[in-house]
């Protein structure tokens, strides 16, 4: 039992070692994406661990709806905790090297809480197949994210780094008032909405069903 629990912890700590080590090597090394050996054959992993690190890249940059991408962050990530903390994700974003703290140390911790509490929850396993889901929990959630949060945020930092990279006035459509201004003018069919003059009832700079009034 002694072993297969130092077999569990070298484990981690080998996933927690390359998961750091990908991380830093962008900002030490200032690899390009496509540059990068790390993560090579894990294309999953590799697009993760990047998408984290543009956050950093694109932190003081104007964004396409709001005045820097660190303010965007702390708008949309207002209304969304750290599970079974209330903790708002927002708070991780009020400065630079909080962030950075919270991406590269606190990020592990929390996905090794939630890989122990899934297994907890699994029934009529052994200690032995409970170490091995666990491993392999905490390497899915560190690594290999697949929930909508994780692909809301890969998304995210990719559409802010196309509008900086390409400076097109069309993403201003993700204003949502201008959006339907737009698409009414041009008799184009988007979203249904009362139209009894200007009462907006939803906040034009926040994503995913936020900021209703």
């Amino acid at each position: 039992m002694l072993l297969l629990c130092l077999d569990l912890a070298y484990k981690i700590a080998e996933t927690t070692y390359f998961y750091i080590y990908a991380i830093m090597s962008y900002f030490v090394l200032h690899s390009k994406y496509e540059d990068s050996t790390i993560f090579r054959d894990d294309l999953h992993a590799r697009v993760q661990i990047y998408a984290l690190y543009l956050t950093f890249g694109m932190w003081s940059q104007r964004h396409y709806r709001s005045q820097s991408f660190q303010e965007d962050l702390l708008k949309n990530l207002a209304n969304v905790a750290i599970p079974g903390t209330g903790l708002p994700l927002s708070l991780f974003c009020t400065s630079y090297v909080i962030c950075l703290f919270f991406v590269v140390f606190m990020i592990p911790i929390v996905c090794l809480l939630g890989a122990v509490s899934k297994v907890v929850n699994i029934k009529n396993l052994s200690f032995e197949d409970k170490l091995r889901e666990l491993e392999s929990s905490y390497k899915e959630h560190l690594l290999h994210p697949d929930d909508w949060f994780s692909y809301w945020q890969i998304n995210c930092r990719l559409t802010s780094y196309a509008s900086l990279v390409k400076g097109s006035s069309a993403f201003d459509m993700e204003n949502k008032w201008l959006f339907l201004k737009q698409g009414k003018e041009m008799n184009i069919p988007v979203t249904p909405v009362l139209d009894i003059g200007s009462i907006v009832c939803k906040h034009v700079n926040i994503e995913g069903g936020q900021g209703e009034l």
